[in-house]
């Protein structure tokens, strides 16, 4: 790998059917996307539900914009160290797909998938060590939560190549 280090994480966003703060529809929202579009990742660490949730944002400068969800509890823990430490991270919408639900009056929900290219070169040693093994112990246990038919599992971590990852630090 090159001097630019960092992993490529494919997850779902929770929480797509819960209505927003100011009574938005995150479903509403989520038929609006593209593939593509780009999320932004923002920590809640006063969160009363859990210190480490990080929210995920849409904003489109010709649509609505708004919160999707949230980063899977156990994902969430992994990589809020890294985000508390100022670690680049973007994320972007891989695909968005319609999911039938049964014994809900046959209303399917729209379920979103992002990718989050999180850069760990400039991670402190103690969260870079150990980050690997905590991400793929994430995906892993929300896999496993998830019947098979409830909504996509997270999906894959693989190391990011300096050619996946943008050059632009925000």
């Amino acid at each position: 790998m090159s001097d630019v280090e960092g992993f490529q994480i494919e997850t779902r966003v929770a929480g797509v059917t819960f209505p927003n703060v100011d009574g938005t529809s995150r479903q509403a929202l989520i038929r609006l996307l593209t593939v593509e579009d780009a999320v932004e990742l923002q920590r809640e660490p006063e969160n009363p539900f859990d210190p480490n949730a990080i929210a995920v944002e849409w904003r489109s400068l010709d649509k609505a914009s708004g919160r999707l969800g949230y980063i899977p509890r156990g994902l969430a823990a992994a990589l809020s160290p890294c985000l508390d430490s100022g670690t680049s991270c973007q994320a972007k919408i891989l695909r968005r797909r319609r999911i039938p639900r049964q014994g809900v009056a046959s209303v399917p929900i729209w379920a979103v998938r992002i990718q989050i290219t999180l850069l760990t070169t400039h991670l402190p040693d103690g969260i870079r060590n150990g980050l690997e093994p905590a991400l793929s112990s994430a995906l892993a246990a929300d896999s496993e939560e998830l019947a098979a038919g409830d909504a996509p599992c997270l999906g894959l971590i693989r190391p990011a190549s300096a050619s996946v990852i943008a050059t632009d630090e925000r």
